[in-house]
């Protein structure tokens, strides 16, 4: 079994720590007491041995929890005037849902909406959040990387956006904020990117609306603040619920936060 990096550190540590506490004892032990010695750092050894499955199983614990908001579909394909069914997942949309990018472990394509009946069940939404150091040692134990020294996880389940900042080799949770996704109609984009483009402020003059603050994850999915009139005046201010077209939206304050503190290239986890 792969050792994940973080125990791994906290192992070494403990060594290197007991190596030291026992360097002076040891040194003034008779050789008939040397035995003894060992016998104790072996007893010591295995309690943290105990630690080590327990750290294991919290991270199992976790992992149970931190569940990926997947919206499933029904596709409804023809072949030889035969009618299929078969369950998929939606990927994206295009238009407003006119489209759908779907895929399982058999195919991955692209689909009119009249050829899937989106199935999507969620009994309890959204779900309770997580205490922070959950998703220190969850992101962690992941291991993931990031050009920059932060990295974003967006938990749709949740509906936070979570940031975190690396210090060390560690990365510590350092803001969180409520959020609203995408429609089940027009999900977020789920997976793991880059944010490869910012801006202050982008215009959508057919629609007559503007939103502030905006980073790019992939095409046409954001993250930004609420929409407001070209005026000004804020037009839908719901949190914790799924009602855009796939961005992901926050409050001003924390969208501002979120353009002036993260860079380019940092990584970004849509779950």
């Amino acid at each position: 079994m792969k050792i994940p990096k973080i125990l791994a550190n906290v192992l070494v540590l403990f060594l290197l720590s007991s190596c030291n506490d026992n360097k002076n004892i040891v040194s003034s032990y008779s050789s008939s007491e040397s035995v003894s010695s060992n016998i104790q750092e072996i007893a010591d050894f295995g309690v943290f041995i105990n630690e080590f499955e327990y750290l294991t199983n919290q991270f199992k614990d976790i992992d149970k929890q931190i569940l990926p908001d997947i919206i499933y579909a029904i596709l409804s394909v023809s072949i030889d005037n035969n009618l299929i069914e078969m369950q998929v997942e939606i990927i994206e949309d295009t238009n407003n849902g006119k489209q759908y990018h779907v895929s399982n472990n058999l195919i991955d394509l692209w689909v009119s909406n009249n050829k899937i009946e989106i199935i999507y069940i969620n009994e309890k939404y959204p779900l309770e959040p997580l205490p922070n150091y959950y998703l220190e040692l969850y992101i962690n134990y992941l291991e993931f990387k990031s050009e920059t020294d932060n990295l974003i996880f967006v938990d749709l389940k949740r509906q936070t956006v979570n940031v975190f900042k690396n210090i060390n080799g560690y990365f510590f949770l350092i803001k969180s904020f409520p959020c609203a996704s995408g429609k089940t109609s027009t999900p977020t984009k789920r997976g793991l990117y880059k944010i490869y483009d910012k801006g202050p402020v982008f215009y959508n003059e057919v629609k007559f609306y503007k939103c502030y603050y905006w980073l790019k994850y992939s095409n046409k999915y954001l993250l930004h603040s609420i929409p407001y009139s070209l005026e000004g005046e804020p037009l839908n201010t719901s949190m914790s619920k799924k009602v855009s077209n796939g961005c992901v939206r926050m409050y001003y304050k924390d969208a501002k936060w979120l353009y002036e503190n993260i860079q380019i290239n940092t990584t970004i986890w849509i779950n």
